[in-house]
């Protein structure tokens, strides 16, 4: 109905999607888990309906930024492991634990929250553990005594530290001296845990960028997220490693066409006056669409 309305729509080709997941995994090392990043909508192609692609591309984990996502997920069947990324109110522990959705904790308190709510429900809360190297968002300090937080954590009950990972602030950007100081860190706080016999499972820094141009990072597992849907982080990063095909495209009717003379101005700023007798076509797209002015005189369409 809204289509007969108004003539914009948006096309998810799911086997680009598909293209995409295989080409990337070919860059991976032998063994290499695949953290699907699905977060605010699937990157906006549709959360439910790229989970189920990643999970015929093989793929068996997938990362949300919010409960909320990942309670969309599991209420359309998603059954594989789902990791929260972000932040997530105590008070929604024993919601956490009966979905059996993996949490980042980066607080001894929000570790609490959820073992005791596993106690509670009978069955084991799973926890991601966040390392702030850098990106200066949620996270313990890479520290002797955040250390001792996380091993406190490692021995709390019905809670299991599924995982353990940190997030790049600039891997996209060519120089890569703060992301490999990062990763030293984390390095340096996995080795304090070992020293703890802290049983941290899966190590994961790996994001889009990262996955290009810094391959000995991948660890036991990596977060891809803007590749899968066909774009490069940035245009400082290795292209050439992927072939990437678009999954999202933006179509509408023309809705009006018209000529005008030389030096007419269009649209707001006069920013564009034509230099010849010209054909204009309008199409029905804006600001609510998220279609920006910032895209003045960069934009393409093809008719």
């Amino acid at each position: 109905m809204f289509r007969e309305h108004r003539p914009l729509w948006v096309e998810i080709n799911l086997d680009n999607l598909a293209s995409n997941i295989r080409s990337i995994k070919s860059l991976l090392k032998p063994g290499t888990d695949y953290i699907s990043v699905v977060k605010a909508d699937g990157y906006g192609h549709g959360a439910v309906e790229v989970a189920k692609t990643c999970m015929e591309c093989g793929i068996n984990r997938l990362a949300v930024a919010m409960l909320d996502e990942a309670l969309e997920l599991r209420n359309a069947g998603i059954k594989c492991n789902i990791l929260i990324l972000g932040y997530t109110p105590s008070n929604m522990a024993d919601t956490i634990v009966e979905n059996d959705i993996s949490q980042t904790c980066y607080s001894y308190e929000l570790a609490k929250a959820l073992s005791d709510a596993g106690c509670r429900l009978g069955k084991t809360a799973k926890i991601h553990i966040a390392v702030d190297t850098g990106m200066g968002r949620i996270g313990f300090q890479p520290s002797f005594d955040d250390a001792l937080i996380v091993k406190e954590i490692s021995k709390l009950p019905n809670l299991k530290i599924e995982g353990i990972f940190t997030h790049f602030a600039v891997a996209d950007e060519k120089d890569k001296l703060y992301t490999k100081e990062q990763f030293k860190k984390y390095k340096a706080f996995l080795d304090i845990l070992k020293s703890f016999k802290v049983d941290v499972g899966i190590k994961h820094v790996g994001n889009s960028a990262e996955i290009l141009d810094l391959p000995d990072f991948n660890l036991d597992a990596v977060r891809p997220g803007i590749i899968q849907y066909g774009l490069y982080p940035s245009d400082e990063v290795t292209k050439s490693k992927l072939d990437l095909k678009p999954v999202m495209s933006v179509k509408a009717n023309i809705i009006h066409v018209k000529e005008v003379e030389k030096g007419t101005s269009i649209s707001y700023g006069r920013k564009y006056i034509t230099t010849r007798k010209s054909k204009i076509a309008t199409l029905p797209i804006g600001y609510a669409d998220g279609y920006t002015r910032l895209l003045f005189g960069k934009a393409r369409v093809i008719i």
